[in-house]
């Protein structure tokens, strides 16, 4: 089929020739095709019941599961584009969200609270109403299926609409992965991270299976591999820092994969080397793409990365792509000459939605051919064999854990706060991992905040993976010859590996442990009885860290990592250690 059809179309294939095929699964909890299209008529009909009509915005609100893609399924066969939303951002930021897209209104899942009143909820139906019929929705592929955001230079992030072309044409007739009914798709990415429309779409339009990972699964090596092998899963996306964690410390954990995509920051050849030397998939893939152009635009096969090679490259274009890197003046850069990459085809979404300034400044004529190119902003060059390489960026756009960032977005927010006269933020690789550090310049007239106070009011405007994780006070910021802050010249954090424990109490040592791992990282923060892991800058990849050392100390073997997300809080998790060890402290 081609990227003329909807998405709805398209899935209805499988319906009609694999009708009891698993279509997604989550632990015991399993829908075939058939049972995912009647509970998601069930629900598009209810959803035109509360007033949705072709063409407007529904946003998604919980967190990945089976009644998640319920819930995306049925607004497309409402007609409708989905707009995955975290409860969890902040309330300002929610609004502009909600306020960009116009929403009509926005789609529950389990027992998530979209926390804006002025938007009108609906709670999803949990059952099948009888055998609804489909509805009858005009759709084609040009049509908008979905709607996501990416960090805006500006402090307001930016809404990108795909269209349903865009991800048919990600994962259908592929160049670059073979799915087929016989396969098993990991889905672990967020839903407000494109590479879930990798994970989700390329599962169900092929007539594979999809099973969903739970939260803390990627940072126990032992759970995910038990998990693949028990899944038998085939094909899998992990953003570049889970697949740093994980090649750091199990490198044959993928396996038993057939195929294996990387992508989302700079990929070590180290680390790559550790895989394919013990037991690696049978295709590990480097992806490239920015949001603009639905998940992927190249890839490179990494199974080839020559022993010598000091970087892995982005690799070329995935089928119906097109990609020219361009001089300022808008020609063609020769072989081996850097300048801007520009890509185009049918993975192109429609624009930045009600921003018609942006899109035309970003979304230009292609002169090569007859579509549009999107300039992305990255620095790349061209082997003489068409490989691309990445070189970095000319703004100061960053990826972390998958989520690209504007870094003067999140210098626009510290600028705003109290006590600082300007700051510069960063972002700064540790040997597995990479964090966002602030440097901050303080008002001659009073102190700044402490690094925990700066935390928490940016939480309070950004989402968690914006918020720095380390605040350095500097005097004044280094220079270049031409005037600007030489980001390179700022000193990265050392780590700091000595802590001190005051008192003896169970928290207190749960603290130090918690210290320790965070100060590894060249962290320093302030930990309350009532902070997070998270609050404190920690990321889920201490997760398993902390527990495989408290469980130790503590001879708990039935302490799992999974207890630190139910018990975020040092009291909290401390309460529920001392309740396990039977009100010991040891």
């Amino acid at each position: 089929m081609s990227t003329g059809s909807s998405l709805v179309d398209l899935l209805a294939r499988w319906v009609r020739q694999t009708p009891s095929a698993c279509a997604v699964r989550a632990g015991d909890t399993q829908l075939s095709y058939r049972e995912l299209d009647r509970r998601a008529n069930a629900v598009a009909h209810q959803l035109v019941a509360e007033g949705v009509h072709i063409g407007q915005k529904v946003g998604l609100c919980g967190h990945r599961g089976v009644e998640a893609v319920v819930a995306m399924v049925a607004i497309l066969k409402a007609g409708a584009a989905y707009v995955p939303l975290d409860a969890a951002y902040p309330t300002a930021r929610l609004a502009m969200m909600a306020e960009d897209t116009e929403l009509s209104c926005v789609v529950e899942i389990g027992d998530t609270r979209f926390p804006l009143t002025q938007v009108r909820t609906v709670a999803m139906a949990q059952e099948e109403a009888g055998t609804a019929p489909a509805l009858a929705r005009p759709l084609t592929g040009a049509d908008l299926a979905y709607v996501m955001f990416t960090s805006g230079s500006t402090g307001r992030p930016k809404a990108v609409g795909a269209p349903h072309r865009a991800v048919s044409r990600l994962v259908l007739n592929t160049n670059y992965v073979s799915i087929n009914q016989d396969d098993t798709l990991l889905h672990h990415s967020s839903l407000s991270f494109d590479a879930s429309t990798f994970e989700l779409w390329g599962a169900l339009l092929n007539g594979a299976c999809l099973v969903i990972a739970t939260p803390h699964m990627l940072f126990s090596p032992n759970e995910l591999h038990q998990l693949l092998r028990r899944e038998s899963v085939t094909v899998g996306f992990v953003t570049t820092a889970v697949f740093h964690q994980l090649a750091a410390e199990r490198p044959g954990v993928f396996g038993d994969m057939h195929t294996l995509i990387v992508g989302g920051e700079v990929v070590s050849p180290a680390l790559v080397r550790s895989v394919l030397a013990d037991h690696p998939p049978r295709r590990l893939l480097n992806a490239y793409g920015p949001t603009e152009n639905t998940a992927f635009s190249t890839t490179y096969l990494m199974n080839d990365l020559p022993e010598d090679a000091e970087t892995v490259p982005i690799g070329f274009p995935i089928a119906s792509t097109t990609c020219h890197v361009l001089r300022h003046d808008g020609s063609r850069a020769d072989v081996g000459e850097r300048g801007e990459l520009a890509v185009g085809g049918d993975g192109l979404a429609v624009g930045y939605i009600n921003d018609s300034a942006l899109t035309a400044e970003k979304f230009v004529p292609d002169p090569f051919g007859s579509g549009r190119l999107y300039r992305t902003g990255d620095v790349c060059s061209v082997r003489p064999d068409g490989c691309i390489e990445f070189h970095g960026r000319f703004d100061t756009q960053v990826k972390l854990h998958g989520h690209r960032i504007e870094l003067a977005e999140v210098e626009s927010e510290l600028r705003a706060l109290p006590g600082i006269t300007d700051v510069v933020v960063t972002k700064q690789q540790t040997p597995t991992d990479a964090q966002l550090v602030a440097y901050v310049v303080a008002a001659s007239d009073r102190e700044p905040p402490p690094a925990a106070t700066l935390r928490s009011l940016l939480s309070d405007r950004l989402p968690r993976y914006a918020v720095p994780a380390v605040y350095r006070l500097v005097d004044r910021f280094p220079m270049t010859p031409q005037g600007k802050v030489d980001r390179s010249a700022l000193a990265a954090p050392q780590p700091d590996r000595s802590v001190e424990v005051v008192g003896d109490t169970l928290l207190d040592q749960v603290r130090s442990v918690w210290l320790r791992t965070l100060r590894a990282r060249g962290l320093t923060p302030v930990i309350e009885p009532d902070s997070t892991l998270f609050d404190v800058g920690g990321t889920s990849f201490d997760v398993l860290s902390i527990h495989d050392e408290l469980a130790t100390r503590f001879e708990a073997a039935e302490l799992t990592p999974l207890d630190l997300f139910t018990y975020p809080t040092l009291r909290g998790y401390s309460e529920y250690l001392t309740g396990l060890l039977g009100g010991e402290s040891r």
